[in-house]
């Protein structure tokens, strides 16, 4: 299965897993955090991908809680777009009801505490790797 995804400043995904399948993701365009979390939703770490760099990509064992935050970068006062694209490889085909289990530690996407819980961990990521 191949995806492309284009990722807003802000846009929150809620962390999950792919019981049977690693998963690739490579930034194309902007830069991203790939976070890794234990069972219990405390943060592991976070790949740092940047598009057209070494660290462009990374590779997710399958069974790995994982999310994805767009991470605009600041040039001074300046911000650039805050847009990211990501190409998502898994195996096989896509079968909904088994491609990704989504966490029970972390708000669902549609829910009011998602804002906060998305602010939290893009701070948490950029103490922990040292972005700006």
């Amino acid at each position: 299965q191949r995806l492309v995804t284009a990722i807003m400043n802000g846009s929150y995904f809620m962390p999950h897993m792919h019981p049977g399948k690693d998963e690739m993701i490579k930034v194309l365009l902007g830069r991203v955090a790939v976070a890794r979390f234990d069972k219990y939703g405390e943060l592991l770490n976070a790949d740092i991908l940047v598009a057209g760099a070494s660290n462009d990509s990374v590779e997710i064992i399958k069974g790995q809680w994982h999310s994805v935050v767009c991470l605009p970068r600041r040039r001074g006062n300046i911000k650039d777009s805050g847009m990211s694209i990501v190409y998502n490889t898994t195996e096989g085909p896509y079968v909904k009801e088994n491609h990704a289990i989504y966490a029970d530690f972390a708000p669902g996407e549609d829910s009011i505490h998602a804002v906060d819980y998305l602010q939290n961990l893009t701070s948490l990521i950029r103490q922990s790797a040292e972005v700006v």
